[in-house]
Formats: C-alpha cells, structure tokens, sequence
C-alpha cells in the first residue's frame, strides 16, 4: 500500500474557538487504481476524489472547513 503525505492549511474551527492548523491525509494513487479506472471507465478516479478525508483540527480532531 502507498504512503501518502499530510497536508496542511489553516482555519477556524469552531469547536477550539481560534484558528488553528488543519490536517488531511493527502490522496495517492497506486497501481491497484489504475486497474481500477480503466475497469470502470474513470468512475473510480471520480469516486477516490469525491470521498476525500475531510479536513481536521491539528488540536482536538473535530472535521472542519477550511
């Protein structure tokens, strides 16, 4: 399995009441998803992207919006 870096970006997250760092996993692609695409026609491509971990507060870990 393929190893992927964090992200980071900052923003307000309204549990922690400041604006803090925010965190993702960030999205890589491996062989096991090119099989993929090309058996569905691109629709895994779309779906990898479109369920995306969503960002986290770097302090208590609740999902926020950038």
């Amino acid at each position: 399995m393929a190893k992927g870096t964090i992200e980071h970006s900052s923003g307000h997250c309204p549990h922690c009441a400041t604006r803090t760092k925010l965190e993702r996993n960030s999205l890589v692609w491996g062989c096991g998803d090119l099989v993929m695409v090309c058996f569905t026609c691109g629709l895994w491509a779309l779906g990898k992207i479109l369920m995306r971990e969503a960002w986290r507060c770097s302090v208590c870990g609740s999902k926020v919006k950038p």
